[in-house]
């Protein structure tokens, strides 16, 4: 049996490779909204999950989540807008939560930045609206991550 740390690994490698595969990333949305939760790792801070199909995100449509349906996003709209937005927030995105609600939680641009270098791998260029180009929204966010760490 893998340990919990493995398994959440194993479940963000396989979000960054399906969504850029895919072009989508599924969330779970109700009229009231997306489904979140407070962050296991840092208090006061809010996660999103989301997941790379909606059968996965179906799973933990259940208990006080079963008002929500699964809901797909346009991944250059996740990346530019919901990414960027979720950093500016302070809000972190979780990956492939399992029924248990087990998934890894990290920052909005590593997430962003790592599934644009699978694009990248896969040999897969998205049109964004809000920049030129797929390499134009890679060295932004390069440039605000190495700005902020150090």
């Amino acid at each position: 049996m893998t340990n919990i740390s493995e398994k959440t690994d194993y479940q963000h490698k396989l979000f960054v490779a399906e969504v850029a595969q895919e072009g989508l990333v599924w969330g779970l949305n109700c009229p009231e909204g997306w489904a979140n939760a407070d962050s296991c790792e840092f208090e006061d801070v809010i996660v999103y999950p989301f997941w790379s199909n909606a059968d996965l995100a179906k799973t933990c449509a259940v208990a006080e989540w079963s008002i929500y349906q699964p809901k797909s996003l346009e991944l250059a709209e996740f990346l530019e807008n919901w990414c960027v937005g979720m950093h500016k927030e302070y809000i972190l995105p979780g990956v492939n939560w399992d029924k248990d609600m087990d998934g890894k939680e990290l920052e909005a641009l590593d997430l962003a930045l790592q599934i644009v270098q699978e694009l990248k791998r896969q040999n897969k260029e998205l049109t964004f609206k809000l920049y030129k180009s797929q390499a134009e929204f890679e060295k932004m966010i390069l440039d605000v991550v190495s700005e902020e760490r150090h």
